[in-house]
């Protein structure tokens, strides 16, 4: 058991902010691509994809930030996860306006609290604002990737 949980340290320590942000750039882009050979305005791996994209940025920036690496596997698996229970509240539309949002403020509050455990620095207050602003920029790079095949969509109308 102590071999594989080095073996778990030794990669996920190989894979620096360079990789990430490279990571990041290929899931984008082939979010955007998968988008833009769709026919529906958001198609749902699209969508994924380029989250994930743009959460391995937030993921490269907050590591650089704390000079700790924040392990890329768990916290993407822990924001796509998160992110699916918000849109299938939303998309089920069959709970309340207020049910929906509770739920959802919810799951960005859970995010928040196991971020606070990710982010490593000597202080806990430290820990504790660190990770609030790494939940608000991802929940800005989920909205960006929301909008982005809008903003395509619509590009693709006027052109």
């Amino acid at each position: 058991m102590e071999q594989i949980k080095e073996m778990w340290d030794l990669v996920f320590n190989w894979i620096g902010n360079g990789k990430k942000a490279i990571m990041g750039g290929c899931f984008l882009l082939a979010g955007m691509i998968g988008q833009s050979m769709s026919d529906k305005t958001l198609t749902q791996i699209p969508f994924i994809l380029m989250a994930m994209g743009l959460l391995c940025y937030v993921n490269a920036l907050f590591s650089k930030v704390t000079k700790n690496n924040i392990n890329l596997l768990i916290y993407l698996l822990l924001n796509i996860f998160l992110t699916e229970i918000c849109i299938a509240v939303v998309s089920a539309g069959a709970v309340s306006e207020t049910t929906m949002f509770g739920i959802c403020i919810a799951c960005v509050l859970v995010l928040w609290v196991l971020q606070v455990f990710m982010v490593r620095a000597e202080v806990m207050t430290k820990r504790i604002v660190l990770a609030f602003l790494m939940t608000c920029l991802d929940a800005v790079a989920v909205l960006a990737a929301f909008a982005l095949p809008i903003i395509i969509e619509v590009w693709r109308e006027n052109s």
